[in-house]
């Protein structure tokens, strides 16, 4: 259902293979890792650090984005918030402009 592509966003990016409706629902398995073995891959939510099976560790950021991340008991949910058209990218809102330093540094 996607692939890793180049991507005009940043880096990488998870491609849709097929057209995906709006509502459509995405699992993909997660587990915990140790907080010192995190990496560009993991998600944290606050108090444990989750990593993500590829192609949902290639999500980039959006401030529109076309679907939502979730965890859920049993790993991750990706929620399609609009209609994804065939080789469109999958993007979602990381919560934070990543372009904007961070208040905390001076």
């Amino acid at each position: 259902m996607f692939s890793v592509r180049r991507s005009k966003v940043h880096g990488r990016g998870c491609f849709a293979n097929q057209s995906i409706r709006v509502g459509t629902v995405c699992r993909a398995p997660g587990y915990e890792v140790d907080e010192d073995q995190a990496t560009f891959r993991s998600v944290w939510d606050g108090d444990q650090a989750y990593n993500l099976y590829s192609p949902f560790c290639y999500l980039n950021h959006d401030n529109d984005p076309n679907a939502d991340l979730y965890l859920t008991d049993d790993g991750w949910e990706l929620y399609f918030l609009r209609h994804v058209a065939k080789d469109e990218e999958v993007t979602i809102d990381y919560g934070f402009d990543p372009s904007e330093p961070d208040d905390d540094t001076e």
